[in-house]
């Protein structure tokens, strides 16, 4: 893989995607001693989810048509990618009709990874070459949904591109289903956010979603720093449906505070303070 593959599927004065202008980063900065990681939540011709690990400058990439699992007892098929520019870590928004990807693309998680007893960032982009050629990668991810340590691990079929992704078993492993989580980590928008503030209209809803859609502008409120899980669904009187959500609180960066209204949906995760308004998202 490498990025003439990227730019070679891409028509850049079409895409909003960035171009490959500058294929490597030089040296990391000093500041880094971990590489970067990130999770794209990709609603293309099918909604998946796309790991990216940072190396050698670029973003190693993996579509995980199921997404990831903190479940040791799920194996996730993990399909290798054209590697994406470093540039790919900024990128929220809309590919247009047409064009290779098109659909929306969220920011789902993000964070910085290592591999296991490496005793900095040389070591640890040495085990993942390593495990690129031996065919098993272990790395240990913190991010604002994905923490602990998993194992890439190279199948046997699909001439070198299908791995499973597999939750090794450790403290931050749950059999709980972490794609409830479904608003992005940079924005806290959620996927007809985005959609509805890049091009002004919403795509039509899949199959079973139709209850996000129909909620009404000001159901919720939420901290964008915080991180939901869905705990009901009902219809009101008037047909509306409305969903209640509860905060998964050890998620939030600042100091989380019930409001006296969270039994009708609404919360907040800080307050008054100057970090935090600016991240007030609506739902």
């Amino acid at each position: 893989m490498s990025l003439e593959d990227y730019d070679r599927k891409r028509d850049f004065e079409l895409t909003p995607e960035p171009p490959s202008e500058h294929p490597e980063r030089s040296e990391p900065e000093a500041s880094e001693a971990q590489g970067r990681f990130m999770v794209h939540m990709h609603d293309a011709t099918r909604l998946h989810w796309d790991l990216r690990l940072e190396l050698d400058g670029v973003f190693k990439s993996w579509a995980v048509p199921k997404g990831p699992s903190l479940d040791p007892a799920e194996k996730r098929l993990a399909v290798l990618v054209e590697d994406h520019p470093y540039e790919y870590g900024e990128f929220e928004g809309v590919i247009p009709e047409g064009n290779y990807g098109a659909g929306t693309t969220m920011i789902w998680d993000e964070g910085t990874y290592t591999t296991p007893g490496a005793a900095g960032r040389a070591q640890a982009e040495g085990a993942f070459h390593a495990g690129l050629d031996k065919g098993t990668i272990k790395i240990v991810l913190k991010g604002t949904k994905l923490e602990g340590q998993f194992a890439l691990v190279r199948l046997k079929d699909g001439g070198g591109k299908n791995w499973l992704l597999i939750k090794d078993r450790d403290a931050f492993s749950t059999p709980r289903d972490i794609l409830e989580l479904d608003r992005s980590a940079r924005t806290g928008r959620s996927l007809a956010d985005i959609r509805q503030e890049e091009i002004g209209r919403p795509r039509g809803d899949r199959p079973g979603n139709s209850a996000w859609s129909a909620t009404p502008a000001a159901t919720w409120r939420a901290c964008a720093c915080w991180s939901w899980t869905t705990t009901t669904t009902r219809a009101s009187s008037c047909g509306a449906s409305s969903r209640t959500a509860t905060p998964w609180l050890r998620r939030c960066r600042h100091r989380p505070r019930r409001s006296r209204n969270s039994r009708r949906g609404t919360s907040t995760c800080c307050s008054a303070t100057s970090e935090c308004r600016g991240k007030t998202a609506i739902r």
